[in-house]
């Protein structure tokens, strides 16, 4: 008897027993059966009932017990977790011992989704996949939290850069350009634009906050901001400067057009603080220029960088990311001061830390190395200055600097490798991207709301010892992309709650006026130069650990609308009039929107149908390889579905793009062929 079991239950296992999961509901946790567990792995009835006896053994049941064991709540304790490979032993159980099973739920078929992870997000993805960078920056800032709202499918970003290699297969088919050109892979666009919006989930490469959106470049610097106002004008609402002039005041005119496209265009502008440290002095300096026997200090003092640090434009400078204080991995080294110190510790604004003693300043600024000509020994930086980002009291937010991809060299053929300096070049893209998730959730979003929200949902890692050097300088927090989209989400909401909480302003004036339910404050403190003035369309709820006290020169206002209108999200992607467009493929408008194309990666077929079935629109469709050749094309099609047969192709990646007969595009896709 005992191998017929064996060969039934191998049986089971090989044909695949349907498998049938429950919530059970009972009238009283004390009065339900009890199960052991038996060798075979099910379980079986324990107790003297000889009704329950007699019914549970004509049935497998692999797992019945309390669902909330630790629950103080008796409605809790009487929810159970009913398995078995018997599809009808829950009715039965009703029909049976209907006073004490009262109901169920089937969850059977549902499954665990983890936050929205794509196919190329890297090593420390949960999912399988194909990334090829380690992206603990992106979980850091929580990133793909955000991606279960929303991806960037209706956006476009500017990025103000140097050239990008819109070959590349992250950029391909999304990248057009504006009064520039495509450029190499191993340049700086390349780099920024990876970390703002590099197509993710294509099976390749690594994945950009904004995964999503489409990209136009752009030429950088002061000629900049004319094309700045033509793509406006076009629509573009978010744009990247990931580069700095430095000089001690703004400039009038300058400060004149960035307010003319914040207040006419709406547009967000996100710029990188710089890389000059405010902490140089006439002997503690970091760079040497001149002869051997003049050494002096390229600048001293408080830097500050611009457009970054003009109204209207998110500041972003640098913060560390990558290990806790003392973790294995992370190499220590010691200082000649005698201290241990650590590189890359999470939430510091410098790159060194003290890990003997993280609250002690010398820690902090001083790493105790001290540099010097290598010629002649000749002492720059007798306390060993630190090599910082930009820090100042327009600095908005910090965004991870140090140790970030270069994807510009691995678009370049040369590998993985990750940036070991300092750099807010790679910051700011991070706020871009972010930003524009933003948006596309609710269009309706001012500069202003982008600004305060980014800000609201931030860390708080000012008001910590290990940055008590650079209080008032490094903004309201860190970064939290996952928390700021999902407080766009909540307050665009009928039903949502916004949610502010651990955190201390003591500067800032805060404006949000359109939560359409309920906003609450949770253990946050707005004090000194800070003020609030929030209104909400339900109710402003503050919880036990919140403070207002305003100084002499702020307010607080919280009040109640219910005449706050709703937004009408009506964001689309932006059709872009290209100038020195050298690409055969322009992003458009409605990429998928009516038709699409599945599946993506093939051997051999692919089909292309229309989402709308009753839509006879004639169309057109064309398959491009990477170099931007047409290499296959199908015309004049009216049916709601077309086979493309794609066997006679070599394996690569290719760009499909579908356009009517007024030769606008509906679809444009990539194809992996394998």
């Amino acid at each position: 008897m005992k191998k017929l079991f064996l060969i039934l239950f191998l049986l089971g296992t090989a044909f695949g027993f349907s498998q049938y999961k429950y919530f059970v509901y009972t009238s009283d946790h004390n009065s339900a059966p009890v199960f052991t567990i038996t060798r075979g792995g099910n379980v079986k009835y324990s107790g003297v009932n000889t009704e329950y006896k007699d019914f549970f053994k004509n049935y497998s049941i692999q797992q019945f017990s309390q669902a909330f064991p630790a629950s103080p709540r008796e409605h809790d304790l009487n929810v159970y977790i009913l398995e078995t490979t018997n599809g009808n032993l829950m009715g039965n159980m009703i029909n049976e011992f209907g006073n004490l099973f009262i109901k169920y739920d089937d969850i059977s078929n549902d499954t665990v989704e983890l936050c929205s992870y794509p196919n190329d997000y890297g090593s420390t993805s949960p999912v399988s996949n194909v990334g090829v960078f380690n992206r603990v920056d992106l979980d850091y800032l929580e990133a793909p939290t955000a991606w279960d709202i929303r991806t960037g499918q209706n956006m476009t970003i500017v990025m103000s850069d140097s050239q990008i290699n819109s070959n590349d297969p992250d950029f391909v088919g999304k990248t057009s350009f504006y009064n520039t050109t495509s450029g190499p892979a191993n340049s700086h666009g390349t780099g920024t634009s990876a970390i703002a919006a590099a197509q993710g989930d294509n099976g390749y490469g690594t994945t950009g906050v904004c995964y999503d959106c489409s990209i136009v470049g752009t030429t950088y610097g002061y000629s900049a901001f004319n094309n700045f106002l033509e793509l406006a004008q076009q629509g573009v609402k978010v744009f990247n400067m990931s580069w700095a002039y430095f000089h001690s005041s703004p400039i009038q005119a300058m400060q004149d057009v960035i307010n003319t496209l914040v207040e006419e265009y709406g547009v967000i502008l996100i710029a990188s603080a710089g890389n000059r440290t405010s902490f140089q002095t006439p002997t503690d300096f970091i760079y040497a220029y001149g002869s051997t026997d003049n050494f002096y200090p390229q600048y001293t003092g408080e830097q500050y960088g611009y457009p970054a640090s003009y109204d209207g434009v998110i500041s972003v400078s640098a913060v560390a990311h990558t290990y806790e204080i003392n973790d294995p991995n992370n190499t220590t080294t010691t200082s000649p001061l005698g201290f241990q110190y650590q590189v890359g510790i999470k939430d510091s604004f410098s790159p060194l830390v003290n890990v003997d003693d993280p609250n002690n300043p010398i820690g902090v600024i001083h790493h105790g190395w001290a540099s010097s000509n290598e010629n002649n020994g000749i002492s720059i930086s007798p306390n060993g200055l630190v090599g910082l980002a930009t820090s100042n009291e327009y600095v908005d937010l910090l965004a991870p600097g140090f140790n970030i991809m270069r994807y510009n060299l691995f678009s370049n053929g040369e590998g993985i490798s990750y940036y070991p300096y300092v750099s807010t070049s790679a910051s700011a893209p991070f706020v871009t991207g972010t930003a524009a998730l933003m948006l596309d959730r609710n269009s309706c979003l001012t500069p202003n709301e982008i600004d305060n929200i980014l800000k609201l949902a931030s860390k708080d890692i000012e008001q910590g010892t290990l940055n008590q050097n650079f209080l008032g300088k490094i903004g309201a927090g860190k970064l939290e992309i996952g928390n700021s989209v999902v407080f766009v989400d909540e307050m665009s909401k009928s039903t949502g709650n916004a949610v502010i909480k651990d955190h201390e302003f003591y500067r800032f004036n805060f404006e949000l006026y359109n939560i359409q339910n309920t906003l609450t404050i949770s253990n946050v403190q707005f004090t000194e130069a800070c003020t609030v003035d929030f209104k909400a369309k339900k109710s402003i709820d503050v919880t036990p650990g919140s403070l207002f006290k305003p100084g002499t020169s702020s307010f607080v206002n919280l009040s109640i609308d219910n005449t706050i209108p709703e937004c009408n999200n009506t964001s689309s992607r932006t059709t872009i009039n290209n100038k020195g467009k050298d690409e055969v493929l322009d992003t458009l408008k409605d990429l998928g929107d009516e038709y699409n194309i599945a599946p993506t990666v093939i051997s051999d077929f692919t089909e292309i149908y229309k989402k709308n079935l009753s839509n006879t629109e004639v169309f057109n469709i064309e398959i491009y390889n990477l170099q931007g050749q047409k290499i296959y094309s199908k015309s004049k099609i009216n049916t709601n579905r077309v086979n493309l047969d794609l066997s006679k192709l070599s394996s690569g990646i290719y760009i499909a793009r579908g356009f009517n007969e007024q030769n606008e595009n509906v679809l444009v896709k990539k194809i992996i062929k394998i």
